[in-house]
């Protein structure tokens, strides 16, 4: 994806898988993949954990025993709040990731 914004060098999305074959194995496919997946965890713990505790700063109690579902609104806000931070592990993990795919070997 990010070796295909660069033309000329490819004339396609199959010049590019072809090509990055050729000149690096298929490792070249899997280039800058240990930071995205080492950062999945750290996103998922970030998301349901903060999603959880806004729920629960809102008087909602998550959970499948929970006595009453939390509303709309309550929902919407928990996901707003979860979201913003979850961008603070997803910004660094992929913009290492975009550096790593594009360093010259």
């Amino acid at each position: 994806e990010v070796r295909a914004d660069r033309p000329p060098q490819f004339a396609g999305p199959l010049d590019c898988f072809r090509s990055t074959v050729r000149a690096e194995g298929v490792r070249g496919l899997y280039k800058g993949m240990a930071s995205p997946l080492a950062g999945v965890g750290a996103l998922n713990a970030v998301l349901f954990s903060v999603y959880g505790g806004t729920l629960r700063a809102l008087g909602y109690e998550p959970g499948a025993g929970a006595a009453e579902a939390p509303s709309l609104g309550a929902s919407f806000a928990a996901g707003c709040v979860a979201g913003a931070a979850a961008c603070v592990v997803t910004t660094p993990t992929e913009l290492l990731k975009c550096e790593l795919q594009v360093i010259q070997d």
